[in-house]
């Protein structure tokens, strides 16, 4: 199109050529003059390069206030930034805002800006006053900080070295003890202490497109959004629903009940990708099927941290695959699925996010139970129930097999499934060492959760009640002796009594 512009000769394509030159010129100064060593670098935000530049301006005992988006602190890009005022110690105080209630007017209710002070290099502080979320200016000397050092962003963030975006004194005294216990998900310094693995995007939806086709051919295979899958769901949304609606009218329809119940129902994706292209991506993986995880997902959302099984297929740029090494079998995915969807997991990513993107280096600096503290009871209680919540079409009859069940896809049932998750949910919460007072309070951190819950069951929080009751009853019986509980699942056993060998 801009080629058909230049031979017409029309002035739109010498405006686009002169923008395009300042663009690149603008660019190659800043990459360039060695004025912004600390934010040229990846994709280049104005907001950074200012605030690289104010903090250069500040007198040696002076304060400097920006009113800026908070991703200055949270995304990797700026860790330089991040590392050398908080080392430094000049960073006073963090006061983070969601726009949900349009503090400012004209912006986007997504956008999350921050006011924050620098003192210069004469100005040091032992700790930095911080405070995430609010929605509302608070009265002066009201505002709820709680005090943070870049020792524990290093415990926190251990690979980005980002500022974590925690809400309130409870959750920095929470999310620090569990930091302090349990090691990151993916350690590449310390594989021994966490699981050997990776974070990847497979097809970029903008950069991918020409391998893409609306047509289904001989040889192609479904490309897998995120939109598709929900936690423990791969058939969560699909194409081909003309006659029903999304949520707020717009957006993929949601799967109904009677497809459900099929075994046999697959999702039908908008694009369909050569299968070559799929096995070229990763030509040792060996499985049938991924761990995937949605790349987008916000603090104020039902849920925000999701992941699923799905059969293997093209995956989008909006999901991201997990991949452990090779020695791992899809037991050890079993592991990763439970632990990546307990409501633990969620909250603690909630603490982190500084947009709507879940970043590869936010999964890896994730807090999992390593593999160390999985015994017999462990695996015999985790594996089928999650076998159970995944197994429920015939397309993921691998990863089924890989777990060494033989048996016909399960039946959808949302009352099991209810139990099953929060049986989960419960167990980790133990093995995080969280108390039940804290386990109350994270709960109530998920007031979408809640509210449908009240809606649904006569003002009663279900989801919380059912979790703590059966964290009870496991803290009363001592994870020494888990094989003696007897599930709260109806119509009969668990995963029909299956249980994995060895």
């Amino acid at each position: 199109m801009i080629d058909k512009l230049v031979e017409d000769g029309t002035p739109l394509a010498f405006e686009y050529k002169n923008a395009k030159r300042a663009f690149e010129a603008e660019s190659q100064f800043i990459r360039n003059s060695n004025r912004f060593p600390l934010t040229a670098r990846g994709e280049i935000n104005t907001f950074s390069i200012f605030t690289e530049l104010s903090i250069n301006s500040i007198n040696e005992s002076g304060v400097l206030g920006l009113v800026v988006p908070t991703g200055i602190l949270t995304y990797e890009n700026h860790k330089d930034l991040v590392s050398v005022i908080m080392e430094n110690n000049r960073l006073i105080s963090v006061v983070g805002f969601e726009n949900e209630d349009f503090i400012f007017s004209d912006v986007a209710n997504v956008v999350r800006f921050c006011l924050i002070s620098i003192g210069g290099m004469k100005r040091k502080n032992d700790f930095t006053e911080a405070i995430f979320n609010l929605r509302a200016i608070p009265e002066k000397g009201k505002i709820p900080f709680y005090r943070i050092n870049y020792e524990q962003i290093e415990l926190i963030n251990q690979e980005s070295k980002t500022f974590p975006t925690i809400k309130s004194p409870k959750d920095h005294e929470i999310i620090t003890n569990i930091y302090s216990r349990i090691p990151i998900f993916i350690n590449i310094d310390y594989i021994d202490k966490g699981w050997n693995g990776s974070v990847n995007v497979m097809f970029n939806m903008a950069s991918n497109s020409n391998l893409f086709s609306v047509n289904r051919k001989e040889g192609s295979i479904s490309l897998y959004e995120a939109k598709f899958f929900h936690m423990y769901d791969h058939r969560y949304g699909s194409y081909g629903f003309e006659d029903l609606k999304g949520k707020g009218g717009r957006g993929l329809p949601y799967t109904p009940a009677e497809k459900y119940a099929d075994p046999n129902f697959a999702v039908l994706p908008r694009y369909w990708i050569d299968k070559f292209e799929v096995d070229k991506y990763k030509p040792d993986y060996d499985k049938s099927w991924f761990l995937v995880s949605r790349k987008f997902g916000r603090s104020v959302d039902e849920r925000t941290y999701i992941s699923t099984i799905i059969p293997k297929s093209g995956v989008g740029d909006n999901a991201q695959i997990i991949i452990l090494s090779e020695r791992y079998s899809a037991i050890a995915y079993s592991y990763i699925l439970a632990n990546s969807n307990t409501f633990v997991v969620d909250y603690v990513m909630r603490q982190k996010l500084g947009a709507a993107t879940i970043n590869y280096y936010m999964i890896r600096q994730l807090p999992f139970i390593p593999k160390s503290f999985y015994n017999t009871s462990l695996i015999e209680f985790i594996a089928p129930r999650v076998l159970e919540l995944t197994y429920m079409a015939h397309d993921l009859s691998g990863f089924a097999a890989d777990l060494g069940y033989a048996g016909q896809p399960f039946t959808w049932n949302d009352e099991r499934r209810f139990w099953l998750r929060a049986e989960l949910d419960a167990l980790y919460f133990i093995l995080y060492g969280i108390a039940r007072d804290d386990v109350a309070y994270i709960m109530d951190t998920f007031p979408i959760v809640r509210r449908k819950d009240e809606a649904a069951h006569g003002g009663v929080y279900r989801t919380k009640e059912a979790i703590l009751s059966v964290f009870d009853e496991l803290e009363r019986l001592g994870l020494e002796r888990l094989g003696e509980y007897g599930s709260r699942v109806e119509g009969g056993e668990v995963a029909g009594g299956w249980r994995p060998e060895g």
